[in-house]
């Protein structure tokens, strides 16, 4: 018995020095010989090498591997899938991951950080799928998540019940309420050439499970209460953009969350106006016309251009000549 007892100890501590030296291996070995060697990666280090991130060292966006009880879990399980299963496919970071990566992309890109924090891109899950006015008329369902939680670990059957009405929705898991429902990730893909987007700007398709070139995107028709086709801007950025504010199936141009510009701006591409992260538009109008306006000396900073605003006749995206100029008769 003792010798059994005396096995299974030297066992354990063979494995625990495997563990620990497999882990240390990886943990302070270059990036180039320790993640390039796992083919599940392979396709996204190759990706990598064309990025714009080549000389950005793995563990600089993904962390460590045993940096946490959560990274040293996951890796496990890895290892445990790799073992375990025939057909191995590209691994996938998980919400939590995701988040905790693009916390690191605020280190770099500091001033792009900040403006998303400011953004209602920004804003969690809970603002979005837990707004009672909208879910009594539309109750929220797996859709939503294509936009609002492109990342979400579950479906949303198992994300969210409903609790008692239709309008009142809660999140089965605490604090997923408060995660950003849209993050870094959601447009951009740090391991690809850049040079394959406009910008570098990508769309996250949640069920594809993989990123588009904006450039590449389709845009939705839309047509006008008149019957008159909308003419969209082709840059990358309106393309991405319209991929969640869309109109309803109609078409019909202000339908659902439809913002895309007609009448005098139409044409336009949204960052022409909009910073691409923080949403703002601050000073954007005196990039093409003065500040004071030959239209009775209006100061164009002080029209309410707002869409959120219904009674504004000055709705950047949908105002006339003639909202501001009266028509000659």
């Amino acid at each position: 018995m003792k010798t059994i007892f005396k096995c299974l100890a030297v066992s354990l501590v063979f494995l625990l020095c495997v563990a620990i030296g497999g882990a240390g291996y990886f943990e302070l070995m270059p990036s180039r010989k320790t993640c390039i060697q796992c083919h599940e990666i392979q396709a996204s280090c190759a990706n990598w090498t064309m990025s714009a991130h080549r000389n950005v060292d793995c563990k600089a966006c993904h962390g460590s591997s045993v940096g946490s009880l959560h990274a040293l879990r996951a890796n496990v399980k890895r290892i445990w899938a790799h073992l375990r299963k025939d057909r191995h496919i590209e691994m996938r970071m998980d919400e939590r991951q995701v988040l905790e990566m693009t916390g690191r992309c605020g280190s770099c890109h500091q001033s792009q950080f900040a403006n998303w924090i400011r953004n209602g891109h920004a804003s969690p899950y809970g603002k979005f799928l837990q707004d009672e006015k909208h879910n009594a008329k539309q109750k929220p369902a797996e859709q939503c998540l294509k936009c609002h939680g492109m990342f979400a670990d579950h479906a949303f059957d198992d994300l969210m019940v409903r609790d008692g009405s239709n309008k009142v929705w809660r999140f089965v898991s605490d604090g997923q309420a408060q995660r950003p429902a849209i993050n870094c990730l959601s447009c951009h893909a740090g391991h690809t050439d850049p040079a394959v987007a406009t910008n570098g700007v990508f769309y996250y398709s949640r069920a594809d499970e993989c990123w588009f070139a904006a450039t590449n995107l389709m845009v939705p028709k839309l047509v006008t209460e008149a019957g008159r086709f909308v003419r969209i801007s082709q840059h990358g950025n309106t393309k991405l953009c319209l991929q969640c504010h869309t109109p309803l199936s109609s078409g019909l141009s202000k339908s659902g969350d439809d913002r895309t510009p007609t009448g005098v701006h139409e044409g336009l591409s949204c960052t022409a106006c909009h910073n691409p992260h923080s949403g703002k538009t601050d000073d954007s109008c005196l990039q093409c016309h003065p500040t004071f306006s030959r239209c009775g000396g209006r100061d164009v900073r002080q029209l309410d251009t707002t869409y959120r605003n219904a009674s504004s006749t000055n709705d950047i995206h949908h105002l006339t000549c003639t909202t501001c100029h009266a028509e000659k008769k």
